[in-house]
């Protein structure tokens, strides 16, 4: 049997614990925490994340079911429902985001740099419990060496921004993609790009959506049931914009290949 530290502890043993620390001094609370710390609470959070609880009583259950690694995990005080419900509401939320924030900084400078020369900024702000926003920059130079002509289908930048809803059971997702202008190639292809002709691809920009909702299900018997199920809509190209996405035939007389209209799908996933 394994005897090492479980791998929730290990997880948190990058946490820059000096820094939360720091953010806790800045926000100091009305009342002291006698048993129950910021960092309890940081972990208990933190674990109903990783995990997907659904509420306070699901967190309190789970923990509660492992309470002799308790001590393990970095959590010193006790688990209650009540307990982590007053932590939430009366403690000062920018803790958590200034130590979030400080997180972000630090994976910015890990992705800084890419091997395939893609520099890619990727950051998701929480307006609320329940909604939260994200953006996206991707900057790429991709061109054939000897040449000096852009790679086939290469876009220089790609931009997406969007809005997030989330609840216990309940997604939605609106997102704005824009992807810069490329180049299709038609005639014989090589890796050294002779015998190509590069025809521009126009940018563009595309808009979807999706929503998702998370059903529960009684098992129907000891044996077969539903676990969860959920199911989701997604709309594809919601503005119905049209672009051309690659060329077919020849140079003089190219042929435009469309992307598809506005499109729909439902889909239903269940977990036995």
């Amino acid at each position: 049997m394994h005897t090492g530290k479980l791998v929730y502890a290990q997880l948190m043993d990058h946490l820059p614990l000096h820094i939360f620390r720091r953010c806790v001094a800045k926000y100091p609370g009305r009342n002291p925490t006698l048993t129950f710390s910021h960092l309890d609470q940081f972990l208990c959070m933190a674990f109903a994340q990783l995990t997907y609880r659904e509420s306070l009583r699901d967190i309190e259950t789970c923990l509660r079911a492992h309470s002799t690694k308790l001590y393990h995990l970095g959590i010193r005080g006790g688990i209650a429902k009540s307990t982590l419900a007053d932590a939430n509401e009366n403690r000062d939320w920018r803790i958590y985001q200034d130590f979030a924030l400080s997180l972000i900084q630090t994976a910015r400078k890990l992705y800084a740099e890419d091997s395939f020369r893609l520099e890619l900024t990727h950051t998701v702000y929480a307006l609320d419990p329940n909604w939260s926003a994200f953006a996206n920059l991707g900057l790429l130079r991709a061109n054939f060496d000897s040449l000096n002509e852009p790679f086939p289908y290469a876009p220089k930048n790609t931009e997406s921004v969007g809005l997030i809803f989330s609840n216990a059971a309940l997604r939605a997702q609106l997102s704005a993609n824009r992807v810069a202008r490329s180049y299709a190639s038609i005639g014989s292809y090589n890796t050294t790009g002779s015998g190509n002709t590069l025809l521009a691809l126009p940018a563009y920009t595309n808009v979807d959506f999706t929503i998702r909702y998370q059903l529960q299900y009684a098992p129907m018997n000891s044996n077969i049931g539903f676990k969860d199920a959920s199911i989701g809509l997604f709309v594809n190209n919601l503005l119905n914009t049209t672009y051309v996405t690659s060329y077919s035939g020849n140079a003089t007389n190219p042929n435009e290949y469309l992307n598809l209209p506005r499109n729909y799908y439902v889909s239903l996933n269940a977990r036995f």
